[in-house]
C-alpha cells in the first residue's frame, strides 16, 4: 500500500540551481518567442511540489493540461504559430504561440485552471508579443486557491502552511478523481 502512495511522485530530484536556471531559460523562450513571432506566448507547468518534479504524477497532469489547452485553443478559433513540448527534470513544460490577444488568452487558460478537475494543478502563464506577463490581477481575476486549504495559494505558498505530504495526499485525491 504504501508504495502505491509514493510511486506516482519517484523521480530525480531537480536541485535548486537546476530549477533557477530552467526558470531563467523559460522566461528567455518566452520572450524570444514572443518577439519572433510577434504573437503572445503560453507557457504550460505543472504545480508540483518537493523537489522531485518530473515524476509519473507531473506527466500525467501535464497531458492533461497539454490536451485540455489544445482544444480550447481549437474551440476559440485561434491560429497556434508554434508549440513544443519538453519533459525535464525541473518538470513538464511546454510553449504554445498564438496569434490572439494575450488578455483573452490569459482569460481562456484562467478558466482552465477554474473548472478543469485538475486545473488547480495546470500553470498556464501567459506574455504578450512584447515579452510582458499578463497576470489574474491585471484582469481582475481572483488569485489561484490552495488545493489543500481553498484559501489564497501564493500565502500557503510564502508561510508553508502545509507539509509536503498533505499537498501530494490533496494532488492524489484529485487524480483519483478522473
Amino acid at each position: 500500500m504504501y508504495m502505491i502512495i509514493i510511486a506516482p511522485f519517484e523521480g530525480k530530484i531537480a536541485h535548486l540551481q537546476e530549477l533557477l536556471s530552467a526558470r531563467e531559460l523559460r522566461a528567455s523562450r518566452r520572450k524570444a518567442l514572443a518577439k519572433h513571432y510577434n504573437a503572445c506566448v503560453i507557457c504550460v507547468q505543472v504545480n508540483m511540489p518537493g523537489a522531485i518534479k518530473q515524476n509519473l504524477a507531473s506527466e500525467e497532469i501535464f497531458q492533461k493540461a497539454q490536451q485540455t489547452l489544445e482544444e480550447t485553443l481549437a474551440m476559440g478559433g485561434y491560429a497556434v504559430l508554434f508549440e513544443q513540448a519538453h519533459m525535464l527534470i525541473t518538470g513538464p513544460e511546454g510553449f504554445w504561440v498564438v496569434n490572439a490577444p494575450a488578455a483573452t488568452i490569459k482569460r481562456d487558460c484562467c478558466k482552465i485552471e477554474q473548472a478543469h478537475k485538475l486545473g488547480r494543478l495546470f500553470d498556464l502563464d501567459v506574455t504578450d508579443a512584447a515579452g510582458h506577463a499578463i497576470s489574474r490581477i491585471e484582469l481582475g481575476l481572483e488569485p489561484r486557491r490552495c488545493i489543500v486549504c481553498g484559501g489564497p495559494a501564493a500565502d500557503c505558498v510564502s508561510r508553508r502552511l502545509h507539509t509536503l505530504a498533505d499537498v501530494q495526499a490533496a494532488i492524489l485525491s484529485i487524480l483519483e478523481e478522473i
